[in-house]
């Protein structure tokens, strides 16, 4: 197809018209392919173990400053890493090493989106919980985690101040 005069390409999909390198057509479908050739549950002893986490991690680094910067909407792999890092109270300690990097990562790069989305106590709920997860001395985690989220106790704050509300969009 050849490009419009304006260098606009046009696009048809699924009777609506985008517009290709402005919309990103399927850009989201092909973001959750990749993320669901991850393995997350990898052994590790298994050989593949560093690499899989890594790519984790660097996809939600990645989908994670799109989102802060309006680009794609990518909340929702934001929540869902939450909901399996802070809001599982039962989380085994060798998964929170891995996850508490990622939760890091959409708080740095797209914290204001989150707090727009999920509002002061959610938001306070999971301040509360890392500050739990850090205070916890009987919870074998590494003391690089340990730090991380004492860290993310104070972006969190820092973050919250730096909204100007309180509540989600209705």
């Amino acid at each position: 197809m050849p490009l419009a005069p304006s260098g606009i390409r046009k696009v048809d999909v699924w009777g609506m018209e985008k517009r290709l390198w402005r919309d990103l057509p399927f850009f989201e479908e092909i973001a959750l392919e990749e993320v669901n050739t991850i393995d997350t549950e990898v052994p590790e002893t298994d050989i593949n173990f560093d690499f899989e986490r890594c790519r984790w991690r660097n996809f939600h680094a990645f989908i994670a400053r799109l989102t802060g910067s309006n680009v794609v909407d990518f909340s929702k792999y934001a929540l869902w890493e939450f909901r399996d890092a802070v809001e599982t109270q039962n989380v085994i300690a060798g998964l929170l090493d891995f996850r508490i990097p990622v939760v890091a990562s959409w708080l740095k790069h797209a914290g204001q989106q989150l707090f727009s989305k999920v509002g002061a106590e959610k938001w306070d709920a999971w301040r509360d919980r890392f500050e739990d997860i850090g205070n916890d001395e009987q919870l074998q985690i590494s003391e690089e985690t340990r730090k991380g989220v004492e860290d993310l106790v104070r972006l969190t704050q820092r973050l919250k101040r730096g909204c100007d509300s309180t509540e989600p969009p209705s």
